[in-house]
């Protein structure tokens, strides 16, 4: 428990420090004392028990668009909120900022579109909220960048709400909360934000690809 302010840094460190309940966990699996007829049980349940909790097929496709959002959007929020240059947050901005998220929110709830139009939806208006960055248009950014962060984690809980299996669940959050966002912060701190654009238009390029032979399948 922290009294009074934290820093984005020491914010992540203690919530990396929620992984060491591995080690813990390791410690008491060494030191308890299970016979050996029993040590086979426990790792055919372990094992039995992940097996059955992952048994759902989640289409890696859409896990992979939905990393790739998360680390676009926390690439771009660790840099802006260490970029003196250019703050939204604290840039009189606070009215646009909340009337775009909320209108993300109206426009993925109510929106009646496609899978792959809300994709190419997102990353085009990640690409705006980049290129507003890049330019320095906080006015833009402000309205574009929390409409995006609102639609795209609205789509993200229409696609996990379908999900049945709890372990798939923790497999994608681990995907989305842990990985995407960690390897951002990462990018962020090191200031390497350009390398988002070769990875959007790799994106781009393979959405491209998917659809044209979707399409070819289909004129077969």
């Amino acid at each position: 428990v922290w009294i009074g302010s934290l820093s984005y840094n020491w914010e992540w460190v203690a919530q990396y420090l929620t992984l060491l309940y591995i080690p813990l966990l390791y410690r008491w699996y060494k030191d308890s004392v299970i016979l050996e007829g029993s040590l086979k049980l426990l790792r055919i349940s372990i094992v039995a028990f992940l097996v059955e909790s992952t048994n759902e097929r989640f289409p890696l496709s859409i896990l992979g668009m939905m990393t790739l959002w998360a680390f676009m959007d926390s690439t771009l929020f660790e840099t802006l909120s260490r970029d003196p240059s250019i703050s939204i947050w604290r840039g009189g901005y606070e009215l646009p900022i909340i009337l775009f998220h909320f209108a993300g929110i109206v426009t993925a709830l109510f929106g009646h579109t496609r899978s792959t139009d809300k994709e190419r939806f997102i990353l085009l208006l990640f690409a705006l909220s980049y290129l507003s960055y890049f330019f320095h248009e906080a006015l833009v950014l402000a309205m574009v960048y929390p409409f995006v962060i609102s639609y795209y984690n609205v789509v993200i809980l229409q696609e996990v709400i379908k999900i049945k299996s709890f372990g798939t669940i923790v497999i994608v959050m681990i995907c989305i909360g842990w990985i995407a966002s960690g390897i951002g912060l990462m990018v962020a701190l090191q200031g390497l934000i350009g390398i988002v654009v070769p990875i959007w238009l790799i994106a781009i390029g393979w959405m491209i690809k998917i659809n044209f032979k979707t399409k070819e399948i289909h004129h077969v």
